[in-house]
């Protein structure tokens, strides 16, 4: 059994702050009411479609001391979609509805605790209680979450990001701080489309120990005007189905794998995980056994790991394979790039060439990008067509986490 952590800190310091100005005592006291009202629930998953409030984080802890498992939908998916979703994992759909309280202070670590959907959407990692509670111990102690810590809910509950960020904060004894609150905080998590969003307007952070990025690289534009801006940068690397981080790089420091994980690269340099904090099993398949291949291409060098692109994106122009990462990577080095993305498009002559889009600060011409690209990159690597806007792209996983 794993101790509540909620549970224990209303024991410990029950008028610390949970959430914004909601006690341990009080934010406990509606685990207990939520309880109550899944207590009369048959079905052993309990899905709900969540926002950053009490009541939505209350959610997730109240299911586990009820032993059941939590499956966040995201809020965007239309009706039918989410009718689909329920029927295919028998899932409860929850109306966050209070009831009569039930006090348990525990949770069982190895029954099955979330459902949570790949950034594909096609598949749903599940994993056990203790997998999550591991990768937060790790997480808070790499990030030095303290319970004098305040960490911002600006990631959605319906992915990883937001549900490990919630409970390393909770298993520290800290306080989240909603997105709309005015307190300080010392911990915020961003993707680089938030990162630009608060560097375009006027901030002050006077509190803030750690601003971690992830979700994607971080282009140069955006590292050095955070760095002008003397902001804290931690940048990590992970996945769902590793219960979020697996390496950190803090400030002035190499990327570092977090402790709890082992990585390896195969034979064709395909990353490698292996340990405790990785998902039991995909919905409907058996589960997580050994290794587990994350279809990432990486290098690791004096135990430091470097991203070189995803295995299942490379593609074949003109006899040579490309990496889209590669053109990302160099394209994010250029002024005013916040984001971009590269693609195949079908060519007569070469079979596949690459094509480029990019969120940038301010337009520039085509041919000039094209012209610092052949600087970096053989011809063959160049875009033939680059496509450049000042908002957001459209179906970006930036974009959807950075809505939130």
């Amino acid at each position: 059994m794993i101790p509540c952590p909620i549970a224990h800190w209303k024991q410990q310091r029950p008028d610390a702050f949970a959430i914004d100005s909601m006690t341990y005592r009080e934010f406990d006291a509606l685990i207990q009411k939520l309880s109550g009202s899944l207590s009369t629930i048959k079905e052993e998953i309990i899905a709900f479609i969540p926002k950053n409030t009490p009541i939505d984080l209350a959610i997730f802890f109240a299911a586990w001391r009820m032993g059941k498992a939590v499956y966040p939908l995201n809020p965007r998916l239309p009706h039918q979609a989410i009718q689909k979703r329920l029927q295919e994992t028998s899932a409860h759909l929850f109306m966050k509805n209070l009831s009569s309280p039930i006090a348990i202070d525990s949770f069982n670590g190895n029954s099955i605790a979330t459902l949570i959907e790949t950034s594909s959407a096609s598949k749903i990692a599940c994993h056990r209680l203790d997998s999550h509670f591991i990768a937060a111990n790790a997480a808070l102690q790499a990030l030095s979450i303290t319970p004098n810590s305040s960490y911002r809910l600006n990631l959605p509950l319906f992915h990883i990001a937001g549900i490990a960020l919630a409970l390393r904060t909770f298993i520290a004894g800290a306080c989240i701080l909603l997105p709309t609150s005015k307190q300080p905080e010392t911990h915020l998590s961003l993707v680089p489309t938030q990162l630009f969003r608060l560097l375009e307007a006027p901030f002050s952070m006077p509190k803030l120990k750690c601003l971690l990025i992830g979700g994607a690289p971080l282009s140069k534009t955006l590292r050095d005007k955070a760095l002008q801006q003397k902001l804290p940068l931690y940048s990590t690397y992970g996945m769902t189905e590793a219960s979020s981080m697996v390496a950190l790089q803090p400030p002035g420091k190499p990327t570092a794998i977090l402790p709890h994980i082992q990585c390896k690269l195969s034979d064709e340099n395909e990353i490698l995980l292996q340990g405790p904090s990785l998902l039991n099993n995909y919905w409907g398949q058996e589960p997580q056994k050994g290794w587990f291949a994350t279809k990432d291409i990486g290098k690791i060098q004096n135990g430091e790991l470097e991203i070189l692109g995803r295995k299942d994106r490379q593609f074949i122009s003109g006899g040579e394979n490309i990496h889209p990462e590669e053109i990302e990577r160099q394209l994010l080095q250029l002024p005013h790039v916040i984001e971009a993305q590269v693609h195949p498009e079908e060519d007569l002559e070469f079979g596949m060439r690459p094509v480029a889009r990019l969120y940038c600060s301010e337009t520039f011409p085509q041919d000039e990008i094209q012209k610092q690209l052949e600087k970096h990159l053989p011809r063959f690597k160049v875009p033939k067509e680059i496509h450049v806007s000042t908002t957001p792209l459209a179906n970006s996983k930036l974009m959807k986490l950075g809505q939130n």
